[in-house]
């Protein structure tokens, strides 16, 4: 369980309604597949893809190509945690992604509720104080809000139907949930969180330095940090409209703090050492996966290996989350 208190210490992309690209047939050089976008994993350069419809204001998004990086980070890496075992990840699958963490505008609309507790801040600031079944509730009133059937979004809910209440109480739906080995989250085709892999690829933007915008140099207090996220050294004690500070190469923003943001994986202490494709946590666990730091965390909480944890029931005022969809 995540103690505020201790958070410093603890071990710690959406198309609106758009048919995926099919990638050619052939093989790269390395023996992956040939896709279509540009090597980096931009967006698309044929256009941008649509935004929601302007009932649903406050979120914009990035299609990013499959591709591979490393996951994890160096034994050398300033501020490296032992849960962070660099290997290899090839993802398969093409993923949309929110540009900025869910807004409290975009909440209210899908969700029709305003559970965010700290105030003083306004309708562009990440969502806070969800649950990680918030979140999940979110992803599948999205999945209808765009028209997708009760078997095509990602989550099952208690009090199922097309009204949820809160506490949520969410899982991810069968066949998706890791269990029998036939299908995984990534085959899902509804509105889902990220699992922590594709999380990470995308906060990394191709880079594979501590930061996406360099190396960090100090655990406590670092400019890098600064430019790019809040934290709590520059946030005032408290979070930020997202999209104020520098984005990655794929144009995603907010990646480093302001909000920590939930992803799909059941938390797992190691990762392991050797070549995972397509990975989506362990089929079942006791606390859920948390990415990026938050408005009250130190500067080595940012950096794209950093792993935290936190039970899926539980809410605090630094964990938001954004969306994603396999392509």
């Amino acid at each position: 369980m995540l103690q505020r208190s201790t958070l410093c210490a603890v071990i710690i992309i959406l198309c609106s309604a758009c048919a995926g690209r099919p990638a050619p047939a052939g093989a790269g050089p390395d023996g992956s597949a040939v896709w279509p976008w540009p090597a980096d994993g931009s967006p698309w350069q044929d256009g941008r893809p649509a935004d929601l419809p302007p009932t649903t204001p406050g979120l914009t998004w990035r299609n990013l190509k499959a591709g591979s990086f490393l996951m994890g980070s160096p034994l050398a890496e300033p501020c490296r945690l032992s849960n962070e075992d660099l290997h290899p990840v090839q993802l398969t699958h093409a993923f949309s992604i929110t540009a900025t963490e869910v807004t409290r505008q975009a909440y209210q609309v899908i969700n029709n509720d305003s559970p965010s507790q700290l105030t003083g801040c306004g309708s562009d600031c990440p969502v806070e104080s969800i649950s990680w079944s918030d979140a999940a509730a979110f992803c599948n009133n999205l999945s209808k809000h765009m028209g997708l059937q009760a078997q095509e979004r990602c989550y099952v809910c208690v009090g199922q139907g097309d009204n949820y209440t809160r506490p949520h109480d969410c899982k991810v739906r069968a066949p998706y949930d890791g269990v029998g080995g036939t299908h995984s989250i990534y085959d899902c085709p509804g509105y889902r969180l990220p699992t922590e892999a594709e999380w990470e690829y995308a906060y990394r933007a191709g880079s594979q330095s501590s930061l996406y915008n360099g190396a960090i140099t100090d655990c406590y207090k670092d400019s890098r940090v600064a430019a790019i996220g809040w934290y709590h050294q520059n946030s005032g004690g408290t979070l930020h409209a997202v999209a104020g500070k520098q984005p990655n190469a794929w144009g995603l923003h907010d990646m480093a703090g302001n909000v920590w943001e939930w992803v799909n994986d059941w938390y797992a202490p190691a990762l392991g050492a050797g070549p995972d494709t397509d990975p989506s946590g362990p089929a079942s666990g006791k606390a859920h996966v948390i990415r990026g730091g938050a408005w009250q965390t130190s500067a080595g909480s940012t950096r794209g290996a950093q792993r935290n944890q936190s039970e899926g029931a539980k809410t605090f005022d630094f964990v938001g989350f954004r969306v994603a969809r396999t392509l």
